[in-house]
């Protein structure tokens, strides 16, 4: 189901892709805002500017996908394992630390 997903959402096809595009548009504009309004800044370090963040954490997350998905790597165990350790590196460089203060 997850190899039919990304493969539908980077289809080739103009007239597809237009469609799924436009649609998925709509979807990650209200999951974003959503996302956002969830957010505690105090579990971030000072300064950190949220919906940068966000809007970064998203683009490398479509771009491993693509990237998958172009090498016809489809190993969905393999794609957590990668996205687990993403993750992990996002929580070293933008989490607060239990001694950081404002």
């Amino acid at each position: 189901m997850g190899a039919f997903a990304l493969k539908a959402f980077y289809e080739k096809d103009p007239e597809i892709c237009l469609g799924i595009q436009e649609s998925y548009r709509k979807y990650l504009d209200f999951k974003a805002n959503a996302v956002l309004m969830r957010m505690e800044p105090e579990q971030f370090r000072p300064g950190i500017d949220l919906e940068m963040m966000y809007r970064e954490m998203y683009l490398v997350s479509e771009g491993h996908l693509w990237e998958m998905v172009q090498r016809g790597d489809m190993d969905m165990e393999k794609m957590g394992a990668e996205f687990i350790k993403m993750i992990e590196f996002w929580r070293q460089i933008y989490g607060r630390k239990k001694d950081e203060s404002d």
